[in-house]
């Protein structure tokens, strides 16, 4: 932060799954919004005796729709509309 004066924006990039016939591997996907999952490393004992829940979900957080159309078009022009998929 210390390079940054004014508001910063950052994209993460990552991986995710998805299913859908119409995405093909080595696609670039941009997501309309994401979840945290984390492991709940209480859950799994030795005694059998599960705690639950053994899965942590956060509540669902849109993405910028703004930021993610300009990354979608900057990417389309990249590498090709047929390898870059929305939502």
């Amino acid at each position: 932060r210390g390079i940054v004066e004014g508001p910063m924006v950052f994209v993460r990039f990552g991986s995710c799954g998805i299913i859908s016939p119409n995405t093909k591997p080595g696609s670039i996907c941009i997501a309309s919004g994401s979840v945290m999952v984390t492991r709940n490393p209480d859950a799994w004992g030795k005694n059998d005796v599960a705690i639950r829940p053994r899965y942590n979900f956060s509540r669902p957080v849109e993405a910028n729709k703004d930021l993610s159309n300009m990354l979608g078009s900057c990417l389309k022009d990249a590498i090709g509309k047929e390898r870059v998929c929305m939502g």
